[in-house]
């Protein structure tokens, strides 16, 4: 995430900038360490500029960002931020997770999931995105690092794991810290200013009577004033970023419906293989009706399923596997659950004479070849250690805070002495 300090080294630069040490380090979160005040990162594209900022308290607190000011924080037990909440509905927020040395390794929020990966330095040499389900892929390198070891100058390589397009970018980052002299941000009370919440100030340590009522009264109709303002600015911003994330998802649900073939990522992420969560019932069958060849099924209540036979065309490694997508009986009938299965047959895909170990083989091999292309992915998948072994030839999952993916292998006669072994996914979302 840095360029290495030691402590030492890092105290020492704390000091000579008059600077103690702060309770909070939510600069981390965003890549950078010390006394940071303020974080502006510059992205340059091939057609335009892109600035973000995030603002800090002299208490190393996150208190704004681009977006406009926090409204709620979270804390894990070591005082480290796990959330921060910046609209009042909260649709616009970020979790984030630590790894064992303390380091950011995964952000998660309403549209996007991002995932780290560090070089022996501790700086952070490429990421995994997914927004709004659209997968990529980021490679960053470093040219410059300032005096507390943070980075201010490096490449970006970018690419869509979904359309397979790249795009270089440069990022160039100016931090501002906070000093012994440094005045208070807008937005920030300053401790020990002389002044008393009425607005009056001490004289010799007695408050001047004769105008303190008429301080007091102005104080606050100014105070409502101001309250009226800000609840007006957050409400005309939560529109504005709702507007702003149903644009992107619409953009981001255009993409998929579009798939050509299937992607391991696509099995965990997109329902069906070209759709987006979250996504209601109705909204399902509207974009489906844009892939013309298809004809799903929607015979059995909150439920859709898609197979070759129905036109379905997605494949994986050259196989079309079945899919389906199961809903909620409840208001607004949204997403619950999809998975695909992939069935080898003996006598129907495979010749009757193929050995029964050998259509096993077949599937556990399909299956293996998923969970690695996941893993390449940046997923983290376990073995599942409580099924049954008599019912399953393989179980592994992937836990993560949106949803559990398992995929597993199973077998059974179809007709004697017919086999098939099948390799399901199935996606849980929570």
């Amino acid at each position: 995430m840095w360029k290495i300090l030691s402590t030492a080294a890092l105290c020492a630069v704390c000091m000579q900038s008059g600077v103690h040490a702060q309770p909070y380090h939510d600069a981390e979160v965003f890549d950078a360490r010390g006394p940071v005040r303020q974080i502006k990162v510059e992205t340059i594209l091939s057609d335009k500029t892109v600035t973000r900022t995030y603002t800090f308290s002299r208490e190393g607190v996150l208190t704004a960002t681009d977006y406009g000011p926090i409204l709620d924080l979270e804390r894990d037990a070591q005082g480290r931020l796990t959330k921060y909440v910046f609209d009042a509905f909260e649709s616009s927020y970020r979790d984030i997770e630590y790894d064992g040395t303390g380091r950011v390794v995964h952000l998660f929020s309403s549209s996007a999931d991002c995932t780290y990966r560090y070089n022996e330095e501790g700086l952070i040499v490429g990421e995994t995105n997914a927004i709004f389900g659209i997968p990529s892929d980021t490679h960053y390198r470093y040219h410059e690092f300032d005096s507390f070891g943070n980075w201010t100058s490096r490449d970006v390589d970018w690419i869509s794991q979904s359309s397979g397009a790249t795009e270089k970018r440069k990022e160039v980052r100016t931090i501002e810290y906070w000093t012994a002299g440094s005045e208070t941000p807008a937005g920030d009370v300053a401790a020990g200013s002389g002044t008393d919440k009425a607005g009056t100030k001490p004289v010799n340590g007695q408050i001047q009577s004769g105008t303190s009522e008429d301080k007091r009264g102005g104080f606050l109709l100014e105070s409502f004033s101001k309250l009226a303002e800000g609840r007006a600015r957050k409400q005309e911003m939560a529109r504005a970023m709702r507007e702003k994330s149903l644009q992107r998802r619409a953009e981001a649900a255009e993409e998929a419906i579009g798939a050509t073939r299937l992607t391991a990522r696509a099995m965990i992420e997109n329902p069906l293989g070209v759709l987006t969560v979250p996504l209601s019932y109705d909204e399902a069958v509207e974009r489906l009706k844009n892939r013309t060849d298809w004809i799903p099924d929607l015979s059995e209540p909150w439920k859709i399923t898609l197979s070759p036979e129905q036109g379905y065309d997605l494949d994986y490694d050259g196989f079309i596997p079945e899919v389906v997508a199961l809903f909620s009986t409840g208001e607004g009938h949204m997403l619950q659950e999809y998975g695909l299965t992939f069935t080898y047959i003996q006598g129907g895909n495979l010749s009757e004479a193929t050995p029964v170990n050998l259509v096993r083989h077949k599937a556990v091999t399909l299956a293996q070849k998923i969970v690695t292309a996941w893993q390449a992915e940046g997923f983290v998948v376990e073995e599942e250690t409580e099924v049954d072994p008599s019912q399953f030839d393989f179980a592994m999952y992937c836990e993560e805070p949106a949803r559990t993916t398992r995929i597993r292998v199973s077998g059974k006669k179809l007709f004697v002495p017919n086999v098939f072994y099948s390799v399901h996914v199935n996606v849980t979302l929570h």
